[in-house]
């Protein structure tokens, strides 16, 4: 998927920005554990996303580079998605996985970003989560994830387009009442997330009956 509202827009969402010829600039990087439930009784699909804000170019960026420093896992992704919102901007990807039966390493990473020129610029971020997460189900995941979380609702079209990713309506009790409302909806998720967004539990798609 990027808060819910972050995350998602990353996947369906994009501007662009004036060209400049300066020198790469990164202003932090955020990384979001994904955990994805698709059935009542599976664990989760595991996957983390990493984007960084940019002070330079955003277009600019040609791929990124992330490596666990405990681990030694390395990722490397020339397909970046370049995000903007209110005049501000980033570049990073949503999906990196390990191989099967492989967790997403905790700790210290690094995050190499090189633009068109080759020139690059590092920096570092900290990838942490509750590891009873891994092999839990759905039932479980709103009491590991604790009581202080953020909770969005995203709403999908019939052709998977994010048509909302946000709060509750207050009129909204339960989905039903989203399927009535929004004519165009077919399908919505309910997004939960720790308040820093480090953590993020995609909980079972609900497909209008």
């Amino acid at each position: 998927m990027m808060r819910c509202r972050f995350l998602l827009f990353t996947v369906c969402a994009a501007l662009f920005f004036s060209c400049a010829n300066d020198v790469p600039s990164v202003i932090e990087v955020r990384p979001s554990v994904v955990f994805d439930y698709s059935d009542e009784t599976a664990a989760p699909k595991m996957r983390l996303a990493v984007f960084a804000e940019t002070q330079s170019d955003v277009r600019r960026v040609a791929h990124i580079r992330i490596s666990s420093k405990l681990s030694g896992y390395e990722w490397f992704v020339e397909n970046v998605q370049i995000v903007g919102s209110d005049n501000r901007q980033w570049a990073g990807y949503a999906n990196f996985v390990c191989p099967s039966s492989y967790t997403i390493p905790q700790g210290t990473y690094a995050f190499i970003y090189t633009d068109a020129a080759g020139e690059n610029v590092e920096s570092a971020f900290t990838v942490s989560y509750p590891p009873a997460l891994v092999s839990s189900n759905v039932a479980v995941a709103r009491a590991l994830l604790g009581s202080d979380v953020n909770e969005r609702v995203a709403v999908y079209d019939e052709n998977e387009t994010l048509i909302y990713c946000d709060v509750r309506k207050e009129t909204w009790s339960d989905d039903d009442a989203i399927f009535a409302e929004m004519k165009d909806a077919f399908q919505i998720r309910t997004c939960i997330s720790t308040r820093d967004d480090s953590v993020i539990c995609l909980m079972l798609v609900q497909k209008q009956n």
